[in-house]
């Protein structure tokens, strides 16, 4: 053991050393030194909230060949009233039938459904286990129907191999079950307006192919069955938090707040104008040095593209709650802060000043509110966040008898021990959950 423990620490200065050197390459450092320009940071203030926060989470279990998928998605809702009690989706919004978590079922199948049109074809099924505020009503099977023959027709219109089709059937598949949580949110702030809404992950939940034309947020307008306009009024009220990210994402954030004193509340980052108009400085270095990919990609750090076809982006911020943990805040926009623009022969950087000030207001204001009550937790997140995560997970013991049962059924239906079906699933559920 204690050799290993002596190779283990030798691999652990090697990492460390890595990292440091890594600082010197001049992609590092050039977006190091963008996002230095880029976000100034703030403490969170001790505030008295004002509005309902509405915390959403989902847990989800994948059963999936590789031409069928079947998803459970547990989606649910607490929320966090002005008084500071978590209360259920039902007494928030006077619905005795919503539970505080409800079960659907997302089923796709590539290629089992010909088409004249199509040298392969997407089919999805969504079906409700019992009450579902999300469906509120709505026919399961015709919002599937209309969703299948959406994604066909852009499948139709788009210039990509059948194959490279296969690939992006399936993420289809598991971006649509992503965006049911969003969605959720978003019917229960069309119920009820005037809160702020929470959705535990990062809020860039649609694909980007090239060569493949998929409306995305039309998808999602038919999904959420809300109104493109209606929808994006809604994304406006939504936050996406991040527990994780990439190690050069949280090292950034680290330096960030490292210049601050370190205060019991925390801190987070924002933008103005006067600091985009810094990073558009950077910005046009890097394609100086470098080249304009570079520069855009870079740019990626803290303003990516989420839905193409609805012009709807993501911005995000870095948030502490201690100064040892770092979360990532997502805000919806309707542009980004900073976009390089082709012009002529020479590439400029467009500061949108405008949106720059709305979101520092907007952030000011937002993340206090979230804030405002937490949970003793490390990291010590918004209290009502960590709470819903822990009634719609689908843990080990849950996925275990799922996995079990629904063997039990492949077998009923087949009335054979070695089809291949039952191969496939029983050995991940040997792989995932142990022989015994």
């Amino acid at each position: 053991m204690d050799v290993f423990s002596e190779i283990l620490e030798k691999y652990a200065r090697l990492m460390h050393s890595d990292y440091l050197r890594s600082r010197e390459n001049i992609i590092v450092r050039e977006r190091n030194r963008l996002y230095e320009k880029f976000y100034k940071a703030a403490y969170i203030p001790l505030v008295s909230q004002e509005k309902p926060v509405v915390f959403v989470d989902s847990g989800r279990l994948d059963l999936e060949t590789d031409v069928s998928s079947l998803t459970i998605v547990n989606v649910g809702a607490l929320i966090r009233n002005k008084e500071g009690e978590l209360i259920l989706p039902g007494d928030y919004l006077g619905n005795s039938e919503a539970p505080l978590a409800e079960t659907i079922i997302v089923y796709s199948n590539i290629g089992a459904e010909k088409r004249e049109d199509m040298d392969l074809s997407f089919k999805i099924i969504m079906e409700p286990i019992g009450y579902s505020l999300f469906l509120d009503g709505r026919d399961p099977y015709k919002i599937s129907s209309e969703l299948s023959e959406k994604i066909n027709r852009d499948l139709a219109s788009s210039r990509i191999n059948t194959a490279r089709k296969t690939r992006i059937l399936k993420r289809i598949h598991s971006y649509i079950t992503q965006l049911i949580e969003i969605g959720y949110l978003a019917r229960i702030i069309n119920r009820k307006p005037g809160c702020i809404g929470v959705v535990d992950g990062t809020l860039i939940r649609w694909l980007s192919v090239k060569g493949a034309r998929i409306s995305g947020y039309r998808i999602f307008s038919t999904l959420s069955g809300l109104d493109e306009a209606v929808l994006e009024a809604h994304l406006d009220s939504i936050i996406g938090i991040s527990k994780t990210s990439k190690f050069t994402t949280l090292a950034r954030a680290f330096n960030l707040f490292n210049k601050y004193e370190k205060r019991e509340n925390g801190a987070y980052g924002y933008v103005d104008s006067e600091s985009a108009r810094a990073a558009a400085n950077v910005l046009m270095d890097i394609i100086a040095k470098l080249d304009v990919d570079a520069a855009e990609e870079a740019s990626r750090i803290f303003n990516r593209i989420v839905f193409q076809d609805g012009g709807i982006w993501s911005f995000r911020i870095p948030v502490s709650g201690d100064f040892k943990q770092i979360f990532h805040a997502e805000y919806y926009t309707r542009e980004p802060v900073l976009n390089i623009i082709h012009e002529g022969s020479k590439p400029t950087v467009k500061v949108n000043e405008k949106l720059a000030e709305h979101l520092a207001e907007k952030i000011h204001y937002t993340l206090p509110q979230v804030f405002a009550m937490r949970s003793n937790i490390p990291g010590l997140p918004p209290y009502g966040f960590m709470e819903v995560d822990r009634e719609v997970r689908i843990d080990k013991h849950k996925a275990r008898i799922i996995y079990q049962s629904f063997l039990v059924k492949l077998h009923d239906i087949t009335g054979r021990e070695d089809h291949p079906l039952i191969q496939v699933f029983e050995s991940t559920l040997k792989m995932r959950y142990g022989y015994r």
